[in-house]
């Protein structure tokens, strides 16, 4: 990790994470779905995502990024309140675009987190915030370039901890937009949008077509996970 670049078959990744909001894609989540959900009962545990992203996906860039499905998982399972038979502990299809939006994001923003931090401790203390290499990359990711690093580092730094951990960098990457310099994006980036407060309320009818729940938007600023914008059509 650290400075060191990995090779990201981006195109690739993109093609294993349908999210886009059309038909072909959403089939294509259906299938995935289905796979995923071993036990055919329609929700997905966490166990069964990280096992499924090996497994159904067979991608070892997701799978080794532990931290970026983890974060990706809890923000989808949450998104969306209402009554169903498991409550927010899973992840059901309604959920799962988002999941994969969520996913691609953050596996994008856990590369810059990798890149700066250069003791591969899995946490960025300030120095390496604001090292030299550290600010350039920023100058390429973000189209607002902070003046005073230090003073950055103690707003990202949100526990006070000293260090700033994936969780707190997610919450700053995504209110920055962040996109690295060497990735392929497949869709615009959403804009940063309110807390989930916003999406309580919002709990879906089942879609006639299918006697589904619609799925959820993509996800965009919140306090730390990114939150998700408009409904699924």
């Amino acid at each position: 990790m650290g400075e060191e670049k990995k090779t990201i078959d981006w195109e690739t990744l993109n093609a294993k994470l349908p999210y886009e909001r059309n038909a072909e894609q959403k089939a294509k989540r259906r299938e995935i779905f289905d796979k995923f959900d071993v036990n055919s009962n329609g929700y997905l545990s966490l166990a069964e995502v990280d096992k499924a992203v090996r497994d159904v996906l067979q991608s070892d860039d997701l799978f080794d990024c532990k931290d970026a499905v983890n974060a990706s998982f809890h923000h989808a399972k949450k998104a969306s309140p209402g009554e169903s038979k498991h409550g927010d502990d899973f992840i059901e299809f309604r959920e799962f675009r988002l999941f994969f939006q969520t996913l691609r994001q953050y596996f994008e923003y856990f590369q810059a987190f990798s890149r700066m931090d250069t003791g591969d401790d899995n946490r960025i203390s300030k120095e390496e915030f604001c090292s030299d290499a550290s600010k350039a990359a920023v100058a390429k990711w973000v189209k607002e370039v902070p003046e005073d690093f230090e003073a950055e580092f103690e707003k990202i730094d949100e526990n006070k901890g000293g260090q700033i951990l994936f969780k707190e960098f997610i919450s700053w990457a995504v209110g920055k937009n962040l996109d690295i310099e060497d990735d392929v994006d497949e869709a615009p980036r959403s804009e940063p949008a309110e807390s989930s407060e916003e999406a309580k309320g919002e709990e879906e009818k089942p879609a006639e077509e299918e006697g589904e729940k619609k799925e959820e938007e993509a996800p965009a600023a919140e306090e730390a996970p990114a939150e998700e914008e408009k409904k699924d059509e």
